[in-house]
């Protein structure tokens, strides 16, 4: 909706890809442009995304875990069933 993102700017493996900060994003919110999000799937395992900024301390990760799946939440309030 926004462009907010990023471009692959090398090969990722089978299981692993980066996505450095396009030029839009750092136009959009300068502070972001040098975010690297990082996506990773271990078949089976574990889905990760990740989020760190070149240059400082930030980092971010959250894994969930494939093995263990989740009931299907009830439709929200207002929401139409199906959507």
């Amino acid at each position: 909706m926004t462009q907010y993102g990023g471009d692959t700017n090398e090969i990722g493996s089978a299981t692993s890809q980066d996505f450095h900060a396009d030029a839009f994003t750092a136009e959009l919110v300068s502070t972001a442009a040098n975010n690297i999000w990082t996506v990773e799937v271990e078949a089976g395992g574990t889905f990760a995304y990740a989020l760190r900024r070149t240059g400082s301390d930030r980092a971010f990760r959250v894994e969930f875990d494939l093995t263990k799946p989740i009931e299907t939440p009830l439709t929200p309030w207002g929401a139409e069933a199906g959507n």
